[in-house]
């Protein structure tokens, strides 16, 4: 589709690592990095524990860095990094697979030179569409264009102001499967936004260098595209081309 409603795509290697990430390790990525994704920052995760003996309470607070995160100018390119896993998310607007599947590849190829996990535990690619459905004032028939929106009974009121919906389903014999998210978000003036949110995921045991990484990406991809043309109408596509 020309105009695909995709606000971003992300794609997720997880793996059993080896040792934590060193500040040195990092700062050196950085640098390496800084050219396309010149702007680091640090996540912190804090943490309060409490125990109490013979009457008394201690408390004991931490702060640890557990992922560092780097960004382009233009906040369309990001890229997360943990001692566990590698992600890379492209926002609006999003070009087209090659190109975000090139620049993930080359990511990973940084990634565990300097990260040296032991082995890759799970693959995972997820696609958050935001489709804005024309809305003239009169109430809106979702059906017209999702095709498993809101399962509201028949003979109860059908006007709906809020949704959301998920499932999972699986394909046993690829061994992937597809966690699809549905929510309706707040009116717009000549729209009703609705996300649909499809994370297609393997859990695997490969090598950092198997190529066939690449290959269940694709596909993950595959089952990514069925699920969102299952879930949108034909109306819906006339939206996007």
């Amino acid at each position: 589709m020309k105009n695909a409603p995709i606000v971003e795509a992300v794609l997720q290697i997880s793996v059993r690592p080896n040792s934590a990430i060193s500040t040195e390790k990092m700062k050196d990525f950085a640098s390496r990095a800084s050219a396309s994704l010149p702007i680091m920052r640090e996540r912190h995760r804090f943490t309060t524990a409490v125990s109490i003996s013979k009457g008394k309470a201690d408390r004991q607070d931490k702060d640890e860095l557990y992922a560092y995160q780097f960004r382009d100018q233009e906040d369309s390119r990001v890229l997360a990094l943990r001692a566990d896993s590698m992600s890379f998310s492209r926002l609006k607007p999003y070009t087209h697979w090659d190109e975000f599947v090139a620049e993930a590849r080359h990511w990973w190829s940084l990634y565990r030179g300097f990260a040296d996990p032991e082995d890759v535990t799970r693959l995972g690619l997820r696609y958050v569409n935001r489709i804005s459905l024309p809305y003239s004032g009169e109430r809106l028939q979702f059906k017209d264009y999702l095709t498993c929106a809101v399962p509201v009974p028949p003979e109860l009121p059908q006007h709906v102001s809020t949704f959301l919906t998920q499932f999972t389903i699986h394909e046993p014999e690829k061994g992937i499967a597809a966690r699809v998210t549905q929510a309706l978000e707040e009116a717009e003036a000549n729209a009703v936004p609705v996300l649909l949110d499809i994370d297609v995921f393997r859990k695997v045991d490969f090598g950092v260098d198997d190529e066939q990484i690449w290959s269940i990406f694709g596909l993950l991809r595959e089952l990514k595209n069925r699920v969102f043309f299952a879930c949108i109408t034909e109306k819906t596509v006339g939206l996007f081309t």
